[in-house]
């Protein structure tokens, strides 16, 4: 039987709830006899210090959805100390759910733009445009860019290890999977988010992979979710951005797979090596100490499911309990009608809901 390789604690109590409760709550979860999972909620401090360095520019086809080059962020400063924060257990169940539709493509002949360079902290200038004509796929062709600035974004991030080679086919393969999982939650929720333009933020990290597995990440206090809240410090610090920060969210994708454990935790859903390379065949991946597969795109969007202030609740085919394990060809799992009005009814979740698939946004 597989399992849900998160936390039942609520999101909630990640933000805002005293420490005890937080406490009471995985030792519930540990009486239930619940297996090891991902990093669950827990309360953290600001990441500190650090800069980022400017994004390339952005080419769009007409009538498609962005083509974008992606920024990369430079290795400057060091990961500053989070507080708090508990690794979490979860139960298991089959898979199941429905398929998605996948979304328009951008049109013909765009402008690659901002191509990455060797060395931490630059970005490459921006590719000619050469816009083609039309190029309408799947839904329809995608949304323009929104004209958004300001806003309320999610970040992709290419998390790129130190001992890691850049791979312009796996940045491709990151926005790629930005688009998809921009439309899946337009298709779940009838509204969904801009995204960052860039779309895709590559990052170069400061460390061998082998680094964030060993150090103390100023988080937890058990070194199996070390890499998680290493990976988060630099990612916050690097965009300059803070936990549960109220205009950025983030999802990640490192280069390199460790054990599959993931999480959405601090406003982001933090991925493994695997969850990247399984996005060029919308293959599967198999979650922490698990040899049960799971959909590319259904795991990612469990842990954003966190984000969006979701617990393991609904049927068993829904997203946020087995619905994401699925095997190689399976379906793609759908979010139930009370977690789409409890989406909805969140007030941490205002101004977040207001784009159209294809729509970016610069933000502040």
């Amino acid at each position: 039987m597989p399992t849900v390789t998160d936390t039942n604690l609520p999101w909630r109590a990640h933000r805002g709830g005293t420490r005890a409760f937080r406490l009471v709550s995985l030792a519930f979860l540990v009486a239930c006899g619940d297996p090891a999972g991902e990093e669950g909620p827990g309360s953290g401090g600001s990441s500190n210090g650090g800069t980022q360095s400017a994004g390339g520019s952005v080419n769009g086809g007409s009538g498609g959805s962005v083509a974008s080059g992606g920024s990369i962020a430079g290795s400057s400063g060091s990961p500053g100390p989070s507080g708090g924060g508990m690794a979490g257990q979860s139960a298991g169940g089959p898979s199941g759910g429905m398929g998605p539709s996948v979304g328009g493509q951008p049109g013909g002949g765009a402008g690659v733009g901002g191509q990455a360079q060797p060395g931490g902290g630059t970005a490459g200038r921006g590719g000619a445009s050469g816009a083609g004509q039309g190029g309408a796929a799947g839904g329809g062709g995608g949304s323009p860019p929104s004209g958004c600035k300001g806003g309320k974004v999610v970040h992709f991030v290419y998390f790129v290890e130190a001992d890691q080679t850049y791979s312009e086919s796996q940045r491709a393969d990151v926005e790629k999977q930005a688009f998809a999982f921009q439309r899946y939650w337009f298709e779940q929720l009838g509204a969904t988010f801009h995204l960052n333009e860039p779309v895709v933020d590559v990052i170069r990290a400061d460390h061998p992979a082998s680094w964030y597995l060993t150090n103390p990440d100023g988080i937890h206090g058990d070194e199996r979710w070390y890499r998680l809240g290493n990976v988060k410090n630099e990612v916050y610090r690097k965009l300059e951005i803070s936990n549960f920060d109220a205009n950025h969210r983030v999802v990640n994708y490192p280069t390199t797979r460790h054990d599959g454990r993931v999480g959405g935790n601090f406003g982001g859903a933090w991925m493994d090596g695997d969850d990247l390379t399984c996005i060029a065949t919308n293959g599967v991946n198999y979650p922490y100490d698990d040899r049960n597969s799971a959909h590319c795109l259904g795991h990612v969007a469990h842990e954003f499911g966190h984000v969006l202030g979701l617990d393991h609740e609904g049927p068993q085919t829904d997203c946020m309990l087995y619905g994401f394990y699925a095997p190689p060809g399976g379906a793609m799992c759908t979010f139930s009608p009370a977690n789409v009005a409890k989406i909805k009814a969140d007030p941490d979740n205002a101004g977040w809901l207001n784009a159209m698939p294809g729509q970016t946004c610069t933000a502040d």
